[in-house]
């Protein structure tokens, strides 16, 4: 008698494998886009405390990053002439917005993970987006998560979007 796996035994063995990576890649793909956005948290949090203290200083929010009394992280480069932009680790795109929108009072985040690091680029490549308001805006303290589901045809960061909320 021949010791050995027959056929039937080793495709149903790969059929298994195929099913279990079929459901295991679409959450693993969220918990990585899910680590991403955790990671610049801190960063937009101390932009947007930054920004409070420049509030009640001046009686209005900064649109310059450079005139908040934090500094950029050195894998952060300011991209915009403006230096109300800045763009990090390659992916995401820190929006301190124009010198209009700054007084709204909010500060926004944009994923793009395949882009060169330009605007444009950035937003057509975008997945998601996520967007901090300042304690003085029309929406106090308020923070959402905008799935670019245009970009993200998979649907991966509405799972991120839907899964963040209630931890920030």
């Amino acid at each position: 008698m021949k010791k050995g796996f027959t056929l039937i035994e080793l495709l149903v063995v790969v059929l298994i494998i195929g099913i279990l990576s079929a459901v295991a890649l679409p959450q693993y793909q969220v918990a990585v886009m899910k680590t991403r956005l955790l990671s610049q948290t801190p960063l937009l949090k101390a932009i947007k405390e930054s920004q409070e203290r420049y509030y009640l200083e001046n009686g209005e929010y900064s649109f310059k990053l450079a005139n908040l009394d934090i500094g950029i992280p050195g894998e952060c480069e300011i991209v915009s002439k403006e230096e109300n932009s800045c763009f990090c680790n390659a992916a995401w795109r820190i929006d301190n917005h124009s010198q209009q929108e700054a007084a709204l009072g909010y500060l926004s985040a944009t994923y793009c993970p395949t882009s060169d690091g330009t605007y444009n680029n950035c937003l057509q490549k975008a997945k998601l987006k996520i967007t901090f308001y300042y304690r003085y805006s029309s929406y106090p303290d308020k923070i959402e998560c905008h799935p670019l589901t245009a970009y993200d045809s998979s649907g991966i960061a509405a799972k991120v979007c839907k899964s963040m909320r209630g931890m920030f």
